[in-house]
């Protein structure tokens, strides 16, 4: 049987909780791309932090973002997926929880700068990549669009 593609996580797998590439990736990644397969990340990350990863590792695509919210393809060209929630949706939810429950839940919007990368580890780099999320569903849009 042939491997026709790998798709893995990025946190914890390959990438260290630093965010920090593991050691060891670059020869993997090397080797798979001499035999022709194709590693394509599914993340929770933000298409934005995706980008930063594509960097590093020099992906070229395609991922699944945002916990299968969409596809970010090859070129950078992201496809939202007809199931993808929009933000505004998802705050409402929150807000909702909160005063159902009496939970102070905060989001990422909720958090400052500083205070999100104390409790992710993010750099603030990473920090800001994180806080760019998809636009409504249904949307396409070209890499320079992003």
């Amino acid at each position: 049987m042939r491997i026709r593609a790998v798709l893995t996580d990025l946190d914890g797998t390959l990438l260290e909780p630093d965010t920090t590439v593991h050691r060891d990736v670059p020869e993997v990644l090397a080797r798979l791309a001499d035999l022709g397969i194709p590693v394509c990340p599914v993340t929770s990350k933000t298409t934005a932090e995706l980008d930063l990863v594509f960097r590093d590792l020099s992906f070229t695509g395609p991922a699944g973002f945002e916990n299968g919210a969409g596809v970010r393809l090859a070129g950078g060209s992201v496809s939202l997926g007809p199931a993808a929630v929009p933000m505004d949706g998802l705050r409402r939810v929150l807000v909702t929880l909160r005063q159902r429950t009496g939970v102070p839940i905060q989001s990422f919007k909720d958090l400052s700068d500083r205070r999100l990368a104390a409790i992710t580890g993010l750099s603030q780099d990473g920090v800001a990549a994180a806080r760019q999320r998809v636009p409504p569903r249904g949307l396409v849009m070209a890499a320079a669009e992003h």
